[in-house]
């Protein structure tokens, strides 16, 4: 796991969202679009800011996109 990242149980699908639970950070909702096709329940994701791919630009939209969604949860 890198720094910026936190692994998430999948435990529910509801609509567009899969509902993740994670020990420290209770229950989320997340996009099903931005989870790797074929996920079922059960499985473990990984959600994070940087990625060991990604080109410094892309890790910085990756940056905006996660906090653009938490602000979503949030409001």
């Amino acid at each position: 796991m890198e720094n910026n990242s936190i692994q998430y149980t999948i435990i529910d699908f509801q609509n567009k969202f899969a509902i993740l639970t994670n020990a420290i950070f209770g229950e989320i909702k997340w996009p099903i679009k931005k989870l790797p096709d074929n996920i079922e329940i059960g499985q473990t994701v990984t959600i994070g800011a940087n990625q060991a791919n990604q080109k410094s630009d892309e890790a910085k939209y990756h940056n905006q996109d996660i906090k653009n969604l938490l602000q979503e949860l949030i409001e």
